[in-house]
């Protein structure tokens, strides 16, 4: 996936109730392979289509997730417990790997106490790190979590999904904390999304209750934020 993307590189796709939306190629395959229930892709730009054989492959992966039977780590999420195998998600979670491989109480224990998010979003983790899908990702309870989770456990591929699905949804009320999650897990380009939608909508974004929290929290980012959106209109005027 690229990382420089923005909303003009995006794809569309159609949401449950007809609402199009838009997203990146990878986005676009992962979502539509989840609203079609496993059925074949059609083709998307790049003629990239899941074969039979690759949907086998998910559907083992899938299901081995929920099998116990080899399952070698439990991963003890906030009084709940799941099963899972160290060597599928040590390959996709550089962090996890760590704690498997050096001398951490998780490495002689098997046992993984995760405090920071919920089972939900935990096991969308999971499925992405098994399958390389999370069908729960474009909800909007799950995403912003969900990059969270994928930012702390080393993610990235998830970490961008999860970005770019955050920037399609933008709007005035949400679009000052979008910013501060860009700036607390390093996310540029979410941020050059964030900081655009502020400049193009500075008079409804400075008088939200938001943006005074955003001087009182963050002075520095917000008065990077501010110069940004003085310099845009100030080129806006001069080019009109």
């Amino acid at each position: 996936m690229k990382s420089d993307w923005s909303h003009e590189c995006l794809l569309p796709y159609t949401k449950a109730g007809g609402n199009q939306k838009y997203c990146s190629p990878m986005t676009q395959i992962v979502l539509n392979f989840s609203n079609l229930g496993g059925k074949r892709l059609p083709a998307v730009p790049g003629g990239i289509v899941v074969k039979e054989s690759e949907k086998q492959a998910l559907s083992r992966l899938s299901n081995l997730l929920h099998d116990p039977t080899f399952a070698d780590v439990t991963f003890r999420v906030r009084g709940e417990t799941v099963k899972g195998h160290s060597a599928i998600v040590a390959a996709g979670s550089p962090v996890l790997a760590a704690m498997f491989q050096h001398d951490f109480e998780e490495n002689r224990t098997r046992i993984v106490d995760i405090e920071d998010t919920s089972l939900q979003v935990f096991q969308q983790l999971l499925q992405y790190l098994y399958t390389g899908m999370a069908p729960d990702i474009e909800k909007e309870d799950i995403t912003v979590d969900l990059f969270i989770a994928a930012d702390k456990y080393g993610v990235d591929a998830l970490k961008n999904e999860c970005s770019i699905i955050i920037g399609c949804n933008l709007n005035v009320n949400n679009v000052v904390s979008v910013m501060i999650l860009s700036h607390l897990h390093s996310m540029p380009n979410l941020y050059n999304v964030a900081v655009n939608f502020m400049a193009k909508n500075n008079q409804l974004v400075c008088s939200h209750p938001d943006y005074g929290k955003l001087m009182e929290n963050y002075p520095k980012l917000c008065l990077q934020v501010t110069q940004f959106m003085f310099g845009a209109n100030v080129n806006k005027t001069s080019s009109a």
